[in-house]
């Protein structure tokens, strides 16, 4: 089974990967749990200056917006 979260820390900038390519990186519950422990983590690790969040997979798709009526 492959970690839903990688990190990585590198001359004081941590890289977060959401590592679920074939769900396009969508954030499960697990993730998302996972991601907020990550940034607790990080947000108490006083080498860390910066925080990259990134996905792994293909770029295929990324959208974003807001509908209103």
């Amino acid at each position: 089974m492959e970690d839903i979260l990688l990190t990585e820390i590198r001359d004081g900038v941590a890289t977060l990967t959401l590592n679920r390519p074939r769900q396009m990186n969508a954030l499960s519950a697990a993730l998302r749990r996972r991601f907020g422990e990550a940034l607790a983590a990080l947000g108490a690790d006083d080498s860390v200056a910066a925080v990259i969040v990134t996905g792994s997979g293909a770029t295929r798709r990324w959208m974003a917006s807001t509908q209103r009526r």
